[in-house]
């Protein structure tokens, strides 16, 4: 997707939070989350699923109803401010602030066309 940028992910149609072993075999926390991009009247869109690994300071907030919308996702690299690996990256809702956590790493899973 050439024209994609993280702020056009505007709904959430389902997650999951769970405890796991990684590679180490070390437990950690993971977040999986399933985004619309596109317009819930469009009877196309585009259904993509993520996976965060090692997961800190988590938090989500008015969850619940049909959709679940966000207004500003954003994942930020904080290499460069000397973070941690724990803390590597920010992922937000920047606009109202709904979703909020630290992660190590980011998986895209899987992306495909849904139609609705």
């Amino acid at each position: 997707m050439p024209d994609f940028y993280w702020h056009q992910l505007h709904f959430i149609e389902g997650f999951k939070y769970y405890m796991d072993f990684n590679d180490c075999y070390e437990k950690i926390s993971f977040f999986e989350i399933y985004f619309l991009l596109g317009d819930v009247n469009s009877k196309k869109n585009i259904k993509i699923h993520m996976k965060f690994n090692d997961v800190y300071s988590f938090e989500i907030k008015q969850n619940g109803g049909s959709y679940n919308q966000i207004s500003g996702f954003e994942i930020v690299d904080q290499k460069e401010r000397g973070w941690e690996m724990t803390h590597r990256y920010l992922i937000r809702d920047f606009e109202d602030d709904k979703i909020n956590f630290y992660c190590r790493s980011i998986e895209v899973v899987n992306v495909e066309e849904v139609f609705l």
